[in-house]
């Protein structure tokens, strides 16, 4: 648990340290599931580069299949890459 942890810290501190042109803000729930990532031993690569790209352009290219949620949800836009 101790390793995901600081996995998870320089996770995020290597995000924190690129310049971008749209802020990004880092909430208590992210930092959540940024440790589940972790723990599922998903790459967390895949979700450094979506940050990186959203926070420099604004907007993801069409190869991560950008789409609006329903619901609840129906605000929100995901990606969808493997």
């Amino acid at each position: 648990m101790k390793n995901i942890k600081s996995s998870s810290k320089v996770f995020l501190s290597e995000i924190k340290e690129f310049k971008y042109n749209y802020s990004v803000d880092y909430t208590n729930q992210f930092k959540k599931d940024t440790l589940a990532i972790l723990k599922s031993g998903l790459d967390l690569e895949l979700m450094r580069t979506v940050i990186r790209i959203l926070a420099t352009d604004g907007k993801l290219p069409d190869e991560y299949k950008p789409h609006r949620l329903k619901g609840n949800f129906k605000d929100y836009w995901e990606p969808y890459k493997r």
